[in-house]
């Protein structure tokens, strides 16, 4: 949820929608099947108790036997002549009295189990059995059998148990929690092995995704400081200068976690795992110190600071520029991505420049690694080159024509396939709707808002005849409005003194004592949904019910199986108190939104650079500078479009970086106008840690990190065999 944007909904609604979310979230299914009935009832009745036992639930459901029964019968008889069922709503609101007994008359003569005579005495209009006959269904296929939710399927019997996971089960907790779980099913799987289990819920998908975060914060940080280390062993000669070169890369990334933990209240997993490739990026600086330092014979370090700060300062500014775009981006994650990574590269630019200037220097040498000898061997070719950028320049535009864009927020979805399987596997079960789409309905008090529901359960139930919906489950369908049950109180005191009631009563043979019974039950007042929302029969429908949020409250009804979703989403936003929610559709279309934003910064990103160049080198030079990094952004773009990959907002995200990253490299060669040995070494091994940053990043179980990395990977890549063209002579 904090990593999603918001929708650029009314605030209001937002806060309803996102509190709703997290309200559906904390549900999990759990199915256990077997072909012997009793066996599956045995395993998921000993999984529910050790389930409550862990303590991280609020919530465990899994008998619905006397208990929920007579709970039931205990709130709704009490009110069954004012929480009437939809059909006999349907009675009242025409006023036909004469088909009510007719309908009463017809069931009197049914056979109907459990209707005893005193039930007649109390209910003669059969109100509470309609009632609980009208009661939408919360399980799908799953119906009651020895007080247990069963499906039985393929001569297979399915037990359903739900849960609701406490509030203060968080981050780790989650995983904790989902080992606990996997754990316990496992063991009952080793006693049982006929009974089979399935799944589901958020805590599953978000444990999964915290626990492969993890491992990526290690691996992309591991494999950055393990090829430092190797780089720098391999060209240096020197563990004492390695650790010095370590310095601001640590100083970096403790900064940038101080920084980032005092803006926001946490630091998400993902934010480190993208936030370990400032490793990459930020050992650049101690790159050009070094290779000045040991290849050129500088007199001391106060010089070489001197030598490599115009380089090192354009530079850092630059990939600052880069990063802080991502702060554009709608998604809160992305921009606390953009606070680390741009306070990371701040805090280790500071630190070389004010601590590097104190070191003392090893004594130059002769030695020349074989990556010295590749990166002169590159940057000797510049006029070589410069034919091949403009080939690309040209082929790459080509394909740009071909570039399509799908904004679709399901293709970004982590890689989780397994989990999806399985939660697939579960919906088809249990028949759950689509829980993206959903119709708020807002009200400034809790009379407007019962009033409002009322209102769109009617459009619904018109829509719902025309095929344009399955069904739908709104809390009005459980407990009427306050109005409604009124209405219905003064339809049924009317319909007890009616003719034809008196002729029902004279057949049932009842007293004037029994009738003026029914009189008094009938003033017994309405049901209150606050009332009793806690109780057992009624709480899985109170999650429907968000209460206030902001200035308004609001409520949730669920669709299923949508046929028509323009004729639904017309009928409802045009009410003015109601809308129809697509989370989904929404964040996709904020997507494109963005997209089409992010294009154009990412135009003037380019063209500000180009500009600045100009200002500062010239015309010739400045677009001998900026071409490397346009050339890596047209192949790029041109490549995806004669691929048939998909442009996204990420795409252009990564090109600014790209940007910002890369013209790094032709600035420190347009800056170096005497010493291009040097600064071809030190840009060819930070290319080669910013590549396995960025190249760790890419195979991310997170797909928009996992994009931003393939971009980088290859733009990097480009930019750094063409940067040597934007080498000039003193």
């Amino acid at each position: 949820m904090d990593m999603l944007p918001v929708t650029e909904k009314n605030p209001q609604i937002q806060l309803a929608t996102d509190k709703f979310a997290r309200e559906m979230g904390k549900k999990v299914v759990f199915i256990f099947s077997s072909k012997d009935e009793k066996q599956a009832i045995e395993v998921s009745d000993i999984f529910a108790k050790k389930l409550k036992n862990t303590k991280m639930f609020s919530g465990v459901d899994y008998s619905f036997g006397d208990e929920y029964a007579k709970d039931f019968y205990d709130i709704f008889f009490k009110y069954r002549f004012s929480t009437l069922s939809y059909d006999n709503r349907e009675l009242v609101k025409n006023n036909n009295i004469d088909a009510f007994c007719k309908n009463a008359l017809n069931r009197l003569y049914q056979p109907i189990d459990g209707v005893t005579g005193t039930m007649i005495t109390e209910d003669p209009f059969f109100l509470f059995m309609s009632k609980v006959e009208s009661m939408p269904k919360m399980q799908g296929n799953f119906l009651p059998v020895d007080g247990h939710l069963v499906y039985e399927n393929n001569d297979e019997f399915n037990v359903l148990v739900t849960a609701t996971v406490s509030d203060n089960v968080r981050g780790s907790q989650q995983v904790k929690l989902v080992k606990n779980i996997n754990s316990l099913i496992g063991s009952l799987h080793k006693k049982f092995r006929n009974v089979n289990s399935r799944w589901t819920g958020m805590i599953k998908f978000s444990a999964r995704a915290q626990s492969s975060a993890q491992r990526e914060v290690s691996r992309v940080g591991l494999g950055s400081i393990i090829g430092i280390i190797l780089l720098f062993i391999i060209s240096f000669k020197s563990v004492k200068e390695l650790f010095t070169a370590l310095i601001p890369v640590f100083a970096g990334l403790v900064f940038a976690w101080g920084i980032t933990g005092f803006i926001f209240d946490k630091v998400h997993v993902i934010t480190l795992v993208f936030g370990a490739s400032v490793i990459g990026v930020s050992i650049d600086y101690s790159f050009h110190y070094f290779a000045h330092a040991r290849f050129e014979k500088f007199l001391n370090s106060d010089t070489i600071i001197k030598a490599v700060l115009p380089g090192l300062t354009l530079g850092m500014l630059t990939s600052l520029a880069g990063y802080l775009s991502l702060a554009a981006a709608p998604f809160p994650g992305m921009r606390q991505m953009a606070i680390f990574s741009s306070t990371g590269l701040v805090g280790a630019y500071a630190t070389v420049i004010l601590f590097f200037k104190y070191l003392k220097l090893n004594p130059a040498f002769e030695y020349k690694p074989f990556l010295w000898k590749v990166a002169l061997a590159v940057s000797q070719k510049s006029s070589m080159l410069l034919k091949i950028t403009v080939l690309i320049l040209v082929t790459g535009t080509a394909g740009m024509f071909w570039l399509k864009a799908n904004d679709d927020i399901r293709l970004l979805s982590s890689k989780q396939s397994d989990l999806l399987h399985e939660e697939n596997q579960v919906k088809k079960m249990i028949g759950a709707v689509d829980r993206s789409r959903f119709v708020l309905v807002n009200g400034q008090n809790y009379d407007e808002l019962e009033t409002n529901e009322e209102h769109i359960v009617n459009i619904l139930e018109a829509l719902k005849t025309k095929g344009a919906l399955k069904s739908f489950l709104a809390i009005s369908m459980v407990i009427p409005s306050k109005k409604i049950q009124q209405e219905n109180l003064t339809f049924m005191d009317k319909l007890i003194h009616s003719d034809c009631a008196a002729d029902y009563f004279n057949t049932l043979g009842f007293t004037d004592d029994d009738i003026g019974k029914l009189q008094k039950n009938i003033l017994s007042g309405t049901l209150k949904f606050d009332d009793v929302k806690s109780r057992i029969s009624v709480a899985p429908y109170s999650m429907f019910k968000i209460g206030q949020s902001g200035n308004i409250n609001s409520s949730v009804i669920m669709l299923d199986t949508i046929k028509d979703e323009k004729s639904i989403k017309n009928k409802i936003n045009k009410t003015g108190f109601a809308v129809y929610v697509d989370r989904v559709s929404d964040i996709s279309d904020l997507f494109g939104r963005y997209r089409k934003i992010s294009t154009i910064i990412s135009g003037i990103a380019y063209l500000g650079v180009f500009l600045f160049l100009i200002f500062r080198y010239g015309f010739k030079q400045g677009i001998l500078t900026i071409t490397p990094p346009l050339a890596a952004a047209v192949t790029i773009l041109g490549g995806m479009g004669y691929l048939g990959i998909h442009a996204n907002i990420f795409t252009f995200f990564a090109l600014m970086m790209v940007l910002a990253i890369g013209i790094d490299y032709t600035l420190f060669f347009t800056e170096s106008s005497n010493n291009h040995d040097a600064v071809s070494f030190a840009i060819f091994l930070s290319a080669i840690t910013t590549l396995l940053s960025f190249g760790l990043l890419a195979v991310s179980s997170t797909a928009a990190i996992s994009h931003i990395g393939f971009v980088m990977l290859f733009g990097i890549v480009i930019v750094t065999f063409l940067s040597p063209i934007a080498k000039r002579e003193n």
